[in-house]
């Protein structure tokens, strides 16, 4: 079995927002969302969910139509 390594850089727009105790962090860009108890720490969660969900469009073979879908 071969193992591949892939490098994607993506320039995303994010925003957080406050609601009550939480900071709600969403991707614009794609659909992802996470929060934190600070701004700081929803922006790192959503970092790591895009992450995460980008892996799993690759895994599925799904990534180009996120990407055309999202544009």
């Amino acid at each position: 079995m071969s193992s591949q390594t892939r490098h994607l850089t993506f320039y995303l727009t994010c925003r957080v927002k406050e609601e009550g105790d939480w900071y709600v962090s969403e991707c614009l860009s794609f659909p992802v969302t996470s929060q934190g108890r600070k701004d700081t720490e929803a922006m790192a969660n959503l970092m790591e969910a895009i992450q995460l969900f980008v892996e799993s469009c690759l895994d599925r073979g799904t990534l180009e139509q996120v990407l055309v879908k999202h544009q």
